[in-house]
């Protein structure tokens, strides 16, 4: 949102790390939340357990929580980590979009998209810009429901000026919405895409080996029947062999035998 970049990761419902606060009801919801130090532009070194850090983690926590079926996955955990890459304003809100954005690709239940938008007030003007400093609104809403999930204001802001501020900052996650979907349909598309080429090229791999142990099997087959076949024929020449030679034996004997009964007798 405008030059504030940020990195988001979410895990998928894994164990309870801690056992001493899983839920049994439904699932523990962690978040991280951290600044770089090249973020802000000062060389500082920004402490990740900061107050600030500390705050911005349960209220990006908080507005996950809404959004999550928390219900459905008990003795669970989900962990987002937010990291803020540059700061330009609007932070709080820019995490929670992105967090909003990674959801889906968990694959975590959820309602419809829960969006956040930071309305400044300069000038008596209400303006969807955060970095100009003053009066800073921070709010989030479930898109299909109409549903207030946070509400956050750094200073006072009087009643009458209340309405007009949460109207411009509905319409800002309106559009945030619209934005958002965009993007995951270009995600998607991407992701499909690539998908496919990963199934075919995947499929273009396997078979290869496949064809080659189908083709080393088949002739493994053919070769080993051959070789029976070979030695059958084998067995089957030197038992002809065997016969013949029996045979020819038997009638060399019967033939000497017959002489020798002839001489003797003449």
């Amino acid at each position: 949102m405008g030059n504030t970049k940020v990195i988001t990761a979410v895990y998928s419902p894994r164990e309870v790390q801690n056992r001493s606060q899983q839920i049994s009801s439904h699932v523990l919801v962690r978040c991280d939340y951290s600044m770089a130090n090249f973020s802000a532009g000062d060389c500082m070194r920004k402490l990740k357990g900061d107050r600030r850090s500390t705050e911005i983690s349960l209220v990006i926590r908080q507005t996950m929580v809404a959004c999550i079926l928390t219900h459905l996955l008990p003795h669970s955990q989900i962990d987002i980590y937010v990291q803020v890459l540059q700061a330009d304003g609007g932070t709080r809100s820019t995490c929670i979009n992105a967090a909003t954005l990674a959801l889906p690709y968990a694959r975590m239940p959820m309602h419809p998209l829960v969006t956040s938008c930071s309305v400044g007030y300069v000038n008596s003007t209400p303006l969807l810009e955060d970095s100009v400093g003053g009066l800073d609104v921070t709010l989030g809403i479930l898109s299909k429901l109409d549903k207030v999930t946070l509400l956050q204001m750094d200073s006072k802001l009087p009643i009458d000026l209340l309405e007009n501020v949460m109207q411009l900052a509905i319409e800002g996650c309106k559009a945030i919405v619209n934005y958002i979907r965009e993007v995951r349909t270009i995600v998607n598309c991407d992701y499909n895409n690539k998908r496919s080429q990963n199934i075919v090229h995947t499929h273009f791999i396997t078979k290869i080996p496949i064809l080659l142990a189908g083709r080393f099997y088949w002739r493994t087959q053919i070769n080993s029947s051959i070789d029976e076949v070979y030695s059958f024929v084998a067995k089957v020449l030197f038992l002809i062999c065997f016969h013949l030679m029996l045979s020819i034996c038997f009638l060399f004997y019967w033939k000497h035998l017959f002489w020798y009964t002839v001489l003797t007798k003449t």
